[in-house]
């Protein structure tokens, strides 16, 4: 019999995320996969929900939230690669509470046989897609003009993969990242396995010796950056690559990113 990898599949969640449980549980429970886990990795900033979750009977860690929702992610991601690798998993499947994977996913991201593959998803809401459309035909139908819909799309939280690619004009005032635009990201989809520089982290399957070399972390250079960007920055100096499936879109219903208070 051939052997599976241990995998792990290590959930970040808190409170304000409850919304999306019961639909991944779901999703989880008909992953194609024997030798799996999930454990969900809680750092809310009271121990109410920790317990709610339990009661459900669930594997929880709690983690200390910290000061804000970026020392909220590092905590979160040290310690499931701390639990993963104290708990003898092959692999960590990082799978964010709002995403719903496909019973495939496992399988799908283990052929690849790479160090971090990510999946394809899109962020932002219903509400910013069904705004930015609405003022995509107030251009067309000159109802507005091209300046004015810059300036109405401007912190408009629409539909968008989360792909991100090295960008050296803008290395002078913060770690050289951006997120590809919405019509690049598209043209990826379907174009078999990519490297990228890096991607969300809401379904991404990392290898033990990742987790054993590298640490989740922020500081105050860049107030808006969060620990994936310094992750991905780390894995780049040492030249481990990331790469990307882009053969299905994982569904993701996410908050506002605008509606969380200790960004």
């Amino acid at each position: 019999m051939m052997y599976e990898p241990r995998v792990l599949i290590g959930t970040p969640i808190y409170d304000k995320k409850e919304y999306a449980l019961e639909t991944q549980l779901r999703h989880v429970r008909k992953i194609d996969y024997s030798n799996y886990e999930q454990v969900f990795f809680d750092n809310s900033k009271s121990d109410k929900f920790y317990y709610k979750l339990k009661e459900k009977g669930l594997k929880v860690v709690r983690v200390p939230r910290g000061r804000n929702s970026r020392e909220a992610v590092a905590n979160s991601m040290n310690r499931m690669f701390m639990y993963a690798l104290d708990n003898g998993y092959d692999y960590c499947l990082v799978l964010e509470n709002d995403l719903y994977p496909d019973p495939k996913i496992i399988k799908r991201l283990l052929s690849h046989n790479k160090s971090v593959v990510a999946s394809y998803y899109f962020i932002g809401t219903d509400k910013g897609e069904a705004r930015l459309q609405e003022l995509i035909k107030q251009v067309k139908q000159h109802e507005i003009t091209k300046e004015q819909f810059s300036n109405e799309t401007k912190g408009l939280f629409y539909k968008t993969p989360c792909i991100f690619v090295k960008d050296i004009k803008k290395e002078s005032n913060f770690i050289g990242t951006r997120r590809l635009t919405r019509r690049e990201g598209v043209s990826m989809f379907r174009t078999g396995l990519r490297k990228v520089h890096g991607a969300g982290l809401g379904a991404t399957l990392i290898k033990r010796g990742v987790m054993m070399r590298f640490k989740f972390y922020t500081d105050s250079r860049f107030k808006s950056k969060h620990p994936d960007v310094y992750f991905y920055a780390d894995l780049e100096d040492a030249k481990v690559p990331v790469y990307l499936d882009t053969s299905i879109v994982v569904p993701h219903q996410p908050t506002d990113w605008h509606s969380v208070k200790d960004r």
